[in-house]
């Protein structure tokens, strides 16, 4: 048997017994509790039960078996303005974990006799956002086959992604990937063989140690040391954390799950500047695309900035219905064999980003008497660890690399080598040898909100805004920064980078102010000159789809192109709006001389990224108020604002950004404001690739 997904621990006949009594008429997810439950009083709000099809999959037993006294895991998100006990004390709940990192909200049991009334009670409860079952997931028996033999084994899923010449390990087998940390959330890790530096239970288990293998085992392909021991990993010797989220049997609550994200989170935060790794080789099939609460959790976890690979699954299914593996934020790796074949038991369709070796992959494990010995074991569970080595080795290069940073590399330098692939699903491997991620770099200068190679002086009212509540927009100037006049009613939510002064003081700390700042750094900091290249538009005129090599005047409605292929417009003059833009698509204009910037250009893509890249060599100007538009702007010279202006995107200037206090007749302008949106790769990779320098 193939190392399969979570199952339910409920018997079938009690599951259809539950199904029958309490989900009659249900459909989809949405719990239709005034119907199903036979509730009185106002219809419920019942969007706010999510998943109500998984309800008989929450069920536990007393202890002696029976269901008459049973009790029903649930988990919620509450409005950040209620105190927690008082949901526990109106619903006497069970608490079991409270969450703030990943969501604010709790995990909790009540009574099985009771559901349906608590269910309806906070459906209508303005305090709740959304219930949903506490599902059991666990792990099918192991198929793990013991190999024996001394000396140091090469597993051939590690030959065959490149990640044999150990690039980035010491010659004590130590490592050099210390500066990235690997969190496997698992049945658990080991010390022998890999650099286990802490080990975490959530797990109903007595002993945070793995007893199962399972873990150990993964851990093993992350991270085993180059060391003549037993095997060796994709990233030899980085830093491991077991976190113990499913027992020794392999069973586990979600809720323990995402309390071991939780977990991971809250270390993110307290030290913001660690990269870091999870891996999740474990999900369930929910038989729905709508998020469950772990996958709330990835998304919180990789919008905090951590890289978060999970298994697609053994259903042989479309990945689609499988949680975590359908949460956007993270990485999902299907597996295939010796032969380069597809897994005909590997989860399949468009959810899945990469591939990896998982048939027959050896690493390490424990046997019956819990001694530690190597197995051969096979699974989407075995594919994703070499994906989260893959993504240890490119941080180690790249320590401020965004989580789609590195999963852009990965899928930069991933080889279409995978054959009789499902319609909709990648042939691409992953890969870490030559030309591989040891040569890509993530360019310094699409890593801030605005980044200038001369000065910054804030004499304008200027707010910045991080791309959510959990990150920051951050500022960096190869010079000195000063904050004057008008620019005191400034905010910016990050930090200010400098390579001379900040004054006056007391202004900068006021108006930059961090969204995460847990370690209580200082909001402006002296940091190395970052060198930003001269953009040459003429050097890259061949790539350019659309050629004018006059002036071009911007007006009316424009369809571009595909974020695989985005309309590439080369201009041999300046770029001028004349009258209010719209477009749909991704678009990148090469500019030769000035972009001046007087009328809205609207994005009519309601995308959550940047889809215009105004790329100049001139000086770029935003001149009119209540001006609006959705770019990624790069220029050689100067970038102006003259008036009250929002920008959705970020800023690269080589000389200066300048915010205008007064207009021609000496009155003062509106503000300015800066949505910050991370460089888009489909609007940067054409120019300046990961391997730029």
């Amino acid at each position: 048997m193939k190392n399969l997904f979570f199952r339910s621990r409920v018997p079938v006949i009690l599951s259809l017994l539950f199904t029958a009594l309490f989900f009659a008429g249900c459909t989809d997810s949405v719990f239709d509790v005034g119907e199903s439950l036979n509730t009185t009083g106002p219809q419920a709000q019942t969007s706010k039960v999510r998943h109500a099809h998984l309800f008989d999959r929450a069920i536990r037993s007393d202890a002696a078996g029976k269901t008459t006294d049973a009790t029903v895991g649930i988990i919620l998100e509450a409005n950040k303005l209620v105190e927690r006990y008082k949901l526990v004390e109106r619903y006497k709940l069970v608490e079991r974990y409270a969450y703030d990192n990943v969501f604010y909200g709790l995990a909790a049991e009540i009574d099985l006799a009771k559901l349906d009334s608590i269910l309806a009670e906070m459906a209508n409860d303005p305090d709740i956002a959304w219930v949903e079952p506490d599902i059991f997931v666990d792990l099918p028996p192991s198929d793990m086959l013991q190999q024996n033999g001394g000396g140091q084994w090469m597993p051939w899923g590690i030959e065959r992604i490149g990640a044999t010449e150990s690039w980035a390990v010491s010659g004590d087998g130590a490592g050099t990937v210390d500066g990235v940390e690997i969190y496997i959330l698992d049945t658990g890790t080991r010390k022998t063989d890999v650099n286990e530096v802490e080990r975490t239970n959530f797990s109903t288990a007595p002993q945070a140690r793995d007893e199962n293998g399972h873990g150990f085992h993964i851990a093993g392909t992350a991270a085993a040391k180059d060391n003549q021991g037993w095997v060796v990993g994709v990233a030899p010797g980085a830093p491991v954390y077991g976190v113990k989220v499913l027992d020794d049997t392999g069973a586990a609550d979600l809720s323990e799950v995402v309390a071991g994200l939780e977990y991971v989170v809250g270390r993110k935060l307290a030290n913001p500047n660690m990269p870091m790794v999870v891996n999740l080789s474990l999900g369930a099939d929910v038989g729905t695309t709508e998020y469950t609460a772990l996958d709330m959790a990835v998304d919180a976890a990789v919008d905090a900035g951590i890289t978060v690979v999970v298994a697609a699954g053994n259903q042989g299914i479309d990945a689609a219905t499988v949680t975590p593996a359908h949460a956007a934020g993270a990485i999902t790796v299907g597996a295939y064999d010796v032969y380069n074949r597809f897994a005909d038991f590997s989860n399949y369709g468009p959810d899945v980003d990469l591939l990896a070796p998982g048939v027959d992959i050896l690493s390490l494990g424990v046997d019956v008497n819990g001694k530690v010995k190597r197995f051969l074991s096979s699974g989407t569970s075995m594919a994703a660890p070499h994906v989260a080595g893959a993504a240890a080795l490119f941080l180690a290069l790249n320590p401020n690399a965004s989580p789609l940073q590195v999963k852009e590399a990965l899928l930069a330098t991933a080889k279409p080598d995978v054959w009789n692939t499902p319609p909709g699903t990648t042939n691409l491997s992953v890969w870490v040898g030559e030309g591989g991620i040891e040569e890509l770099q993530v360019p310094p200068f699409f890593r801030y909100a605005a980044l200038n190679g001369h000065q910054t002086d804030i004499e304008h009212e200027v707010h910045i805004y991080g791309p959510n509540a959990s990150a920051n927009a951050n500022l960096f100037t190869n010079g000195d920064l000063t904050v004057t006049g008008a620019g005191a009613n400034s905010r910016i939510e990050g930090f200010a980078y400098h390579t001379g002064t900040a004054e006056p003081e007391d202004l900068v700390t006021s108006v930059f102010q961090p969204n995460y700042n847990p370690t209580k750094l200082p909001s402006h900091l002296a940091a190395d000159p970052v060198d930003i290249p001269i953009f040459d538009a003429a050097a890259f005129k061949d790539l350019a789809t659309k050629t004018t090599n006059r002036n071009l005047n911007l007006k009316g409605h424009y369809t571009f192109g595909t974020r695989e292929n985005p309309t590439i417009w080369y201009v041999g003059g300046n770029l001028t709006t004349k009258s209010e833009v719209t477009f749909t698509g991704y678009a990148v204009f090469l500019v030769e001389g000035n972009v001046n910037i007087m009328h809205n250009i609207i994005d009519q893509n309601d995308a959550t990224e940047t889809t215009l890249g105004l790329y100049a060599e001139g000086q770029v100007s935003f001149k009119s108020d209540d001006l609006s538009l959705w770019a990624q702007v790069f220029t050689n010279t100067m970038v102006k604002f003259k008036g009250s202006t929002t920008l959705y995107g970020n800023i690269t200037a080589g000389d200066k950004v300048a915010f205008e206090a007064l207009d021609s007749s000496g009155l003062p302008l509106g503000p300015t404001y800066l949505h910050y949106r991370p460089a888009s790769p489909a609007l940067t990779e054409p120019f300046w690739p990961m391997n730029a320098q």
